[in-house]
């Protein structure tokens, strides 16, 4: 397994927009929940209900520490203090118990939220996007009231130039090795070049909304995730406490295609993120077949395509992705082509 995967905490957010897929299970209201677990969020917000059953699975032991202290933050604490202790005062997690292998991590860090290697990434992205602008085009584009304001800054030369340079700089696969993947960058199959794919991509975003109020499109021009766009206000916070309080949850350390072939357990809906995007061409096209036997009948994957794009075997599933049109247009962070199978036979 590559050492990008399994040797520092990665993630201490969100690398997607979490909102997305807790909105599909609130509309599926699934039972048993089987999900990648990242940072820790992409998987606890996915709870629709009490009395459900939730499988997290990782191959980072430090992964799955973080998140089980976001689940031990969510059953503790209020919600101002939940919010605070990853935007402002990480002491408020050492309070409540939490792994003390962890202590290490937040002592080394302002922000509990911004901890991860990937968070820490688009923070350095932000410093080249800022230098580059200029502070006159980001004061500008902070003061936005409306996309109407935002697409005229947008579309103005100064600001097409300049961040196509940036773009020119860091979106590509030896900048992106060298800031985060050691070498493990996806190797991408999509036929436009990186600067093509992160323009058409960001263009999106900008045209939809507000740079402050999306939490990439801060982290990655201002530099910040703020109490007012954090991922983690997402979905109300009583409702989620509720929902992880009274469910049952697990965590697994392991490769994940092998235990979805075991057919151990039996899914109502799996999020498998964007790790599909890091398989070979023989196992991009086979994952779904090899994750049938823990896939209930009617049961539904969700996969978050990025660069590298598969159109996978599916005898016995059909692609409902059309069905979540709207959720997937207000998707935030812009750059995964999200597919959605439901198992049918």
């Amino acid at each position: 397994m590559a050492k990008y995967f399994t040797d520092k905490l990665n993630y201490s957010l969100a690398n997607e927009d979490i909102e997305l897929e807790a909105n599909i299970c609130k509309k599926l209201k699934p039972k048993s929940i089987g999900s990648i677990c990242g940072a820790g969020p992409r998987g606890l917000y996915l709870l629709p209900q009490t009395g459900c059953q939730l499988d997290l699975f990782d191959v980072s032991e430090i992964q799955i520490e973080w998140a089980r202290a976001y689940e031990k933050a969510i059953c503790e604490l209020d919600e101002v203090s939940f919010l605070r202790a990853y935007h402002d005062d990480s002491s408020i997690l050492k309070s409540i118990g939490i792994n003390i292998e962890l202590h290490d991590i937040l002592d080394s860090n302002e922000i509990a939220a911004l901890a991860g290697s990937w968070e820490k990434t688009f923070l350095k992205f932000s410093k080249l996007a800022r230098k580059i602008l200029g502070h006159k085009l980001i004061r500008q584009l902070k003061n936005c009231q409306s996309i109407e304001e935002q697409k005229y800054i947008i579309t103005s030369t100064s600001f097409s130039v300049r961040w196509t340079v940036v773009l020119a700089i860091v979106g590509n696969k030896a900048m992106m090795n060298s800031l985060l993947y050691s070498g493990d960058f996806i190797k991408k199959n999509l036929k436009e070049s990186y600067v093509k794919f992160y323009r058409s991509r960001f263009a999106r975003l900008f045209s939809t909304t507000l740079i402050k109020d999306n939490f990439f499109l801060s982290l990655c021009l201002f530099g910040e995730v703020t109490l007012t766009n954090t991922p983690l206000r997402c979905r109300s916070f009583n409702g989620l406490q509720t929902s992880v309080k009274e469910s049952e949850i697990h965590y697994q350390i392991g490769d994940i295609v092998s235990t979805l072939s075991n057919g151990e357990k039996q899914y109502d809906y799996f999020s498998y993120s964007d790790v599909p995007s890091y398989f070979d061409d023989e196992l991009g096209n086979n994952f779904i077949q090899m994750a049938k036997p823990s896939i209930k009948v009617g049961g539904v994957i969700c996969v978050r395509y990025y660069l590298r794009v598969f159109e996978p075997d599916l005898a016995g599933f059909e692609d409902i992705t059309d069905q979540f049109s709207s959720e997937i247009k207000n998707e935030k962070v812009g750059v995964y082509n999200i597919k959605l199978y439901r198992r049918i036979a």
